[in-house]
């Protein structure tokens, strides 16, 4: 016992042997243990399904089958919670500076195209649309290839991934495209629009059959035909055309559309890439199967996007050559260059794999097995 300012405390006697015992040595090793084999477990369970799917792709709806070239690579546990991280840190400043340049830029640019300022108006757009590259995570564009002089008169294609190339060639070429006839009416828009020589196309919409035909090779042939016209009048005229038709996720090429070819005006080929994207760790940069604003955002919460262009040699068609075999030339072309193999494939397949995905017929998951059994047959690895 202790005698202290007159209370006294008693102190239990403790028995050195009775005391608790530390934990055993051996618990750490059986979780380390218990953790191994539920990651092989898992791991095997991956392997299976990923050899199921190999072997029953057939078993899986056409529409997944033909759509594979439009399918996203979902991110892993490990890549979501990087896009959380860096999204706290980069979404927010990015957005703003977004919002920030479109409420100065826009309204400068539309008083001086009001003015009659037009050239100068155009360069305030083409700024912005460098500032929205860099809100979207392309801080560095890497350009390989011999940089082409364009001629007077001609169309630059490329293959067609995503949101980033119409930014890049608007920034950098100021092209016309080609667009719905009521954006020619739209304040400010329309007249940018019609200063760049952009082919204002006529929509069909008598019946619902005619509304789907405007996203195929109708459509592309309405455009030819406005390209035809436009390149026989202009002393000028520079075009951007994706003669894909649609977007994909970067592993295919799909069969390119006449329309671009029919003036048979000579071809500047680009091929788009996103160099270093790693799949299921990395925010699939592809614009594919993804509502705009998830994809957006997605973008500006990553630290960056790698993103390369490829110039090619400019192509001039032959002596008899009409616009189908021009097309068949360029695409070989692009395709070799680049190493992507054509597929025989539209906008019809990638809104068939929408509807599957939607309908949740197919997880991410199933979806990611099939991709990686996919490119495991064409040798392209994990």
């Amino acid at each position: 016992s202790i005698k202290t300012h007159e209370r006294v405390i008693s102190v239990p006697h403790m028995d050195p042997a009775s005391a608790p015992s530390a934990p055993a040595a051996s618990f750490p090793a059986a979780i380390s243990v218990a953790l191994a084999l539920v990651l092989g477990a898992a791991v095997v369970v991956l392997m299976g399904s990923e050899r199921r799917t190999a072997k029953n792709l057939d078993a899986y709806p056409e529409a997944i089958r033909d759509g594979l070239c439009f399918a996203r690579y979902p991110q892993s546990v490990y890549g979501k919670a990087k896009t959380l991280i860096f999204g706290a840190l980069f979404l927010v400043p990015r957005l703003s500076i977004m919002i920030l340049s479109s409420v100065i830029g826009f309204p400068l640019a539309f008083t001086l195209t009001t003015i009659g300022l037009d050239t100068i108006g155009l360069y305030v757009l083409r700024v912005q649309a460098r500032v929205w590259l860099f809100c979207l995570g392309v801080w560095y564009i890497e350009e390989t290839g011999e940089k082409p002089s364009l001629p007077e008169k001609c169309v630059l294609v490329s293959n067609h991934i995503g949101i980033q190339e119409i930014l890049y060639f608007f920034t950098f070429y100021a092209p016309g495209f080609v667009a719905k006839e009521g954006v020619s009416k739209a304040p400010f828009i329309g007249k940018i629009a019609s200063s760049l020589g952009t082919v204002f196309v006529k929509r069909k919409t008598n019946s619902k059959d005619t509304k789907v035909e405007a996203k195929g090779e109708k459509k592309s042939e309405r455009a030819g035909n406005e390209l035809i016209e436009k390149f026989a009048t202009a002393e000028k005229l520079r075009m951007c055309i994706f003669p894909e038709g649609t977007t994909t996720n970067g592993e295919q090429i799909l069969r390119f559309r006449r329309g671009a070819f029919l003036p048979l005006a000579p071809v500047v080929p680009h091929v788009i890439e996103f160099n270093g994207f790693v799949r299921g760790v990395n925010f699939d940069p592809h614009y594919t199967t993804v509502l705009f604003m998830g994809y957006a955002f997605g973008l500006m919460s990553q630290p960056y996007v790698r993103f390369r262009v490829r110039f090619l040699p400019k192509i001039t068609p032959k002596d008899g050559e009409d616009a189908g075999q021009y097309r068949d030339r360029v695409q070989d072309i692009m395709s070799k260059a680049s190493g992507l193999p054509v597929v025989d494939r539209a906008y019809k397949h990638k809104k068939a794999l929408e509807d599957v995905i939607t309908s949740g017929q197919v997880s991410e998951e199933e979806l990611y097995a099939i991709q990686r059994a996919q490119l495991i047959k064409r040798g392209g690895g994990e």
